[in-house]
């Protein structure tokens, strides 16, 4: 029904196509993710999980995961990088500190984005590039859970203020009362009531 004053056409909607190439692109995923999970194209090797390529359409699922995976590390990296040459356009209304920030945070995020890059190739090339071995896997396998301390780790070296107050919460001394602990930042020694 058109919503528009009687003898009067409604505008097209200009968003229009960009929201039915994202209806398509979400059914399109939808549907090759209910054909995995009805084919079961998964399977357990070694220390890991991997596509199972004897079933139909395993190899579809995987090209899927990776194009996905990496359009949209390539999309988030130039959203940062647009961000960047933003804040850099405006830089006299910046104060040197909220520079020194927004370049930390930019470095953060390439080198996470490098890092997550580097888990989707191996991930999906190792096999091709080197013999599957256990050792290899467990390589692999390594480089996804050390990828869950690399923001953590990043945070305390690119970011001053959570390094001074983790330093500060580790040089606190734990003091024992009653059963209980309670930190303390005095210079008591710890005593056991």
């Amino acid at each position: 029904m058109d919503n528009a004053p009687h003898g009067y056409k409604s505008a097209p909607n200009p968003d229009f196509p960009k929201e039915a190439l994202l209806a398509a692109g979400w059914f399109y995923t939808l549907a090759t993710w209910i054909w995995g999970c009805i084919t079961l194209n998964i399977s357990l090797n070694y220390v890991g999980w991997s596509y199972d390529h004897t079933k139909e359409g395993a190899a579809l699922i995987s090209n899927v995961e990776w194009y996905l995976c990496v359009l949209m590390l390539a999309i988030t990296y130039l959203s940062y990088v647009v961000i960047v040459l933003l804040l850099k356009a405006k830089k006299k209304v910046m104060t040197k500190k909220s520079h020194r920030q927004e370049i930390s945070i930019f470095l953060q995020a390439s080198f996470v984005l490098l890092y997550m890059t580097v888990i989707v190739v191996t991930w999906h090339h190792a096999g091709s590039w080197l013999e599957e071995t256990k050792t290899i896997d467990a390589i692999v396998h390594s480089i996804w859970i050390l990828y869950s301390y690399c923001n953590p780790m990043l945070l305390l070296a690119l970011n001053r203020t959570f390094r001074t107050k983790v330093l500060h919460t580790i040089k606190r001394r734990r003091k024992t009362v009653g059963g209980t602990i309670v930190f303390a930042s005095t210079k008591t020694p710890c005593r056991t009531l």
